[in-house]
């Protein structure tokens, strides 16, 4: 039986787009939310960067987003989708739990791609998961994770394609975050995150989810 997956896309919007007006971006949600194999969506702007959304959808299995682009309506669900987007970058990851229902349980989700990482990683960052949520840091909410499907490239100059895994652990805030970054629990089990990989990328998200009318 076909795994379920979290389709993870990041879009470079253009200056000064309104999620929230009448136009390409509600039609590009509607039109996804209606696809055969759709489970769910979460959107929201990096707080780092503003202006790179984070778009993340669940499907009942890689093969039914494949249907998705593979049929009649999806050349012109790009040239819509594409009116508001400068760049566009598309991966896949198996979470545990599926669906990472802590994106929108959360009003801050810590979003971490590593990349190239080696056998072992995959465990480490399981029991980096498990502390945590075992000692219950001050206003940490839960996590999930989960190996990407295939090869991707870490987006720097000289960056080659391997094997990586995401993590989400969902916080009250930024602030909340960075203060566990000073604690001796983090001091004491962050070498697990810090072996066995080629590098790693990690912003904050605050999620909404789409509700379809």
């Amino acid at each position: 039986m076909a795994s379920p997956v979290t389709e993870i896309t990041t879009v470079t919007l253009k200056p000064n787009i309104d999620l929230e007006a009448p136009g390409p971006w509600l039609d590009t949600l509607a039109t996804i939310a209606s696809q055969d194999g759709y489970i769910g969506l979460q959107y929201g702007r990096q707080l780092e960067e503003p202006d790179m959304l984070m778009l993340l959808i669940d499907w009942t299995s890689l093969a039914k987003h494949q249907q998705f682009i593979d049929s009649p309506i999806y050349g012109d669900f790009v040239k819509r989708f594409g009116a508001i987007l400068t760049d566009i970058q598309i991966y896949h990851v198996e979470t545990t739990p599926f669906p990472p229902a802590i994106l929108t349980k959360s009003p801050c989700i810590e979003f971490a791609t590593f990349y190239n990482i080696e056998p072992g990683f995959l465990e480490n960052l399981g029991k980096f998961a498990s502390v945590l949520d075992e000692a219950k840091p001050k206003e940490f909410y839960g996590g999930a994770l989960g190996p990407v499907v295939g090869e991707i490239t870490q987006p720097k100059e000289g960056a080659t394609a391997g094997n990586a895994a995401v993590l989400f652990f969902g916080w009250e805030s930024r602030e909340a975050h960075a203060a566990f970054r000073n604690t001796e629990l983090f001091a004491n089990n962050i070498f697990l995150l810090r072996e066995k990989l080629g590098g790693a990328k990690v912003f904050h998200v605050a999620f909404e989810e789409y509700l379809s009318k």
